[in-house]
């Protein structure tokens, strides 16, 4: 099977739980991920015949990484990598509105072609703290604002709003898990309220907002309008 070509030229110029489908596309966090994502993939005709019309199938793990969907195993050797390639892929990221393979519940356009992107929590994922800027698809920053971390009670994980992206707009967006690793070494009480949790950042307290999986759908809608 060939490469989509927005790769291909790409390419030449240069906790682990997880979520099942259902109408908010949201994560069940009594499942594995890996076991899930297993789940999805479809016969390797539907990928040939989709190929032949340009439609392309990623899913987007809980480090932020980006695969083929059909690709296994799914580790760091099997992900994509090219800097030019996710940024451009990450940057045209929206909401699928096509009416069609709408368990995607996203798509990145390529000229005539069409990536569909299923994630196995939200389509962006923050990997690095560089400086004071967060970072995903490997070379987009955007500024790191402390007092808008969130913990999902739901899924422990943490969560950054994304503010810098044209087209998903101001959603949560999933921090990996050796981010947040880092992140929670600093978490402690609050000096006003002992029974909340906060985490120190450049030698200042901050508290943790709490979050849920029905607030993050409801701060969905409200951001797509």
């Amino acid at each position: 099977r060939k490469q989509p070509a927005c790769l291909r030229v790409r390419s030449a110029k240069i906790n682990s739980r997880c979520f099942s489908s259902s109408s908010s596309h949201l994560p069940d966090p009594f499942k594995y991920a890996d076991e899930i994502q297993k789940s999805q993939i479809k016969e390797e005709a539907f990928y040939d015949a989709e190929g032949d019309k340009r439609n392309y199938f990623y899913h987007v793990d809980l480090q932020g990484r980006l695969f083929l969907e059909n690709i296994l195993p799914k580790n760091i050797a099997t992900s994509l990598k090219s800097e030019k390639f996710l940024k451009f892929f990450f940057s045209r990221l929206r909401r699928n509105d096509l009416g069609k393979f709408t368990e995607y519940e996203y798509i990145s356009p390529c000229g005539k072609e069409m990536n569909f992107v299923r994630p196995a929590d939200t389509p962006i994922c923050f990997n690095e703290l560089r400086g004071d800027d967060l970072v995903y698809g490997e070379v987009i920053r955007q500024p790191f604002i402390p007092e808008s971390l969130h913990f999902c009670v739901d899924t422990e994980r943490l969560y950054h709003p994304l503010n810098s992206h044209k087209r998903l707009g101001n959603v949560l967006c999933l921090v990996s898990s050796h981010l947040a690793i880092k992140l929670s070494a600093t978490f402690e009480p609050m000096e006003e309220s002992p029974s909340e949790i906060g985490f120190r950042y450049n030698e200042i307290l901050y508290a943790l907002n709490m979050t849920s999986i029905n607030e993050r759908q409801k701060e969905r809608e409200e951001a797509e309008g």
